[in-house]
């Protein structure tokens, strides 16, 4: 993760910097307003993690189905 020098006063502001649009790199603004640039590592991991919780549920769905535990049931 960088920190940027930029900073936005609002989400508004931040959506409407036509410099962010033209280049290729991925941001992420804070709730402070600072912009930060979030390496691909993170995205990766985000969309492991999303993977595993769908995974997780499933076998949790298949667990309650089994011992009848399901609603309705």
């Amino acid at each position: 993760m960088t920190y940027t020098i930029r900073r936005y006063r609002s989400y508004q502001e931040y959506l409407d910097d036509g410099e962010l649009q033209a280049e290729s790199k991925n941001y992420r603004l804070l709730d402070t307003g600072e912009l930060i640039e979030v390496v691909r590592e993170d995205d990766i991991n985000i969309q492991i993690a999303n993977r595993l919780i769908a995974a997780i549920l499933q076998v949790m769905g298949a667990l309650l189905h089994e011992w009848g535990l399901q609603t309705g049931q």
